[in-house]
């Protein structure tokens, strides 16, 4: 329900801000060229896969939100092809999401960081200013993962810090303010893949814990972009 209301309030928002810029939109027709931006959002919805396993067998999972704001920087440049606009673009954005959880003893906690993204866009023309598009891209993101051991496995430093790289699926409007100007918004989701970390009891009887950590982040987004050429 959560994912419907954000796409429904995704729409809505695509649908005020086409309607705001047709009147600015007049003189502008091309939408090919290079661009800088920036971007400004809140990561809306997904979660964390916390698990551990001993001696192979799972003995607890769970998931919670992570949440929190985000910015970045875009560079990309697009080019008209008919009805439709092709791009690729690289984006570098930083947030403070968040997921923190409670079970067997154990206190998981992640925390996402600074993200490097690269990838393309396919879009399709809409009243020669605008367009709706589709993102598909590779996402590097710093994640720092804390279980504070007091159960599984005792005096074992858990913290950790990893770049992960995930699959970045998107959708978003975009239209033209002014021959230079660009005004748009996205939706994106990145799935990574699980990591593992290994941790060892150090008191009798000796016993092998694994924590999985798998996130999965939704994002909406705001951008304002320059058009250079």
């Amino acid at each position: 329900m959560k994912n419907k209301n954000t796409y429904l309030a995704s729409a809505l928002l695509a649908s005020t801000l086409n309607f705001a810029l047709s009147p600015l939109q007049a003189a502008c027709h091309n939408l090919s060229g290079a661009y800088v931006g920036i971007g400004l959002g809140s990561n809306v919805a997904g979660n964390v896969l916390y698990s551990a396993a001993e001696n192979g067998n799972d003995i607890f999972k769970s998931t919670d939100a992570i949440k929190g704001f985000l910015g970045g920087i875009i560079i990309g440049a697009q080019k008209e092809a008919g009805p439709l606009v092709l791009g690729a673009e690289l984006v570098t954005a930083y947030s403070t999401a968040h997921a923190s959880k409670k079970i067997g003893g154990r206190a998981f906690s992640a925390d996402q960081g600074l993200s490097v993204e690269i990838g393309a866009r396919f879009g399709l023309k809409v009243a020669d200013t605008n367009q709706l598009y589709f993102r598909l891209g590779a996402e590097n993101t710093e994640f720092k993962h804390k279980v504070p051991v007091d159960g599984v496995a005792t005096g074992i430093d858990t913290k950790a810090k990893k770049r992960m790289t995930g699959l970045l699926l998107g959708v978003g409007f975009e239209g033209q303010v002014t021959d230079s100007f660009m005004l748009g918004i996205e939706f994106r989701h990145t799935m990574y893949a699980e990591e593992k970390l290994k941790l060892k009891g150090t008191i009798p009887p000796i016993v092998e814990a694994t924590d999985r950590f798998k996130p999965t982040v939704s994002a909406v987004m705001v951008r304002l972009l320059y058009k250079m050429s």
